[in-house]
């Protein structure tokens, strides 16, 4: 299925989560420093902006989808934190794997359940002016 017009910022936001959540995962000792760099710089960046959006325009919409809405809040909290931690100094790969895998399933998530969703249960117009406010 197509991706509805409106969520397209989103959804392009998301390719450039999964390349750093690839870099992230596939990170050995020696390139744990960039890796862990590019997930903080993307984040600071690009993620806390894209999750603010994801709260004040899609939340409000999943008022008749509590479990959606639930997860959303988690995993962006969950990854927050794992920004604030990895922003403070090194991380063992470990973790920086871990933060990848994370990060990767939850953009799969959306891309493959929240939004389809959302796009079945958000009228026509109201996605326009979402996507207005993207």
């Amino acid at each position: 299925m197509k991706r509805a017009e409106a969520l397209r910022p989103l959804s392009r936001d998301h390719h450039v989560a999964l390349e750093v959540a690839l870099r992230l995962r596939r990170c050995d000792a020696g390139g744990a420093d960039a890796a862990r760099e590019r997930f903080t710089t993307f984040f600071a960046q690009d993620g806390e902006r894209h999750f603010r959006k994801e709260e004040e325009l899609l939340l409000p919409e999943l008022g008749g989808h509590p479990e959606e809405a639930d997860r959303l809040r988690r995993d962006h909290a969950a990854l927050r934190e794992a920004a604030a931690r990895l922003g403070a100094g090194s991380a063992p790969v470990s973790d920086l794997h871990s933060v990848g895998e994370t990060l990767g399933a939850h953009v799969r998530w959306e891309e493959r359940e929240l939004f389809p969703l959302l796009e079945g249960v958000i009228p026509p117009d109201r996605l326009k002016v979402i996507g207005e406010s993207l």
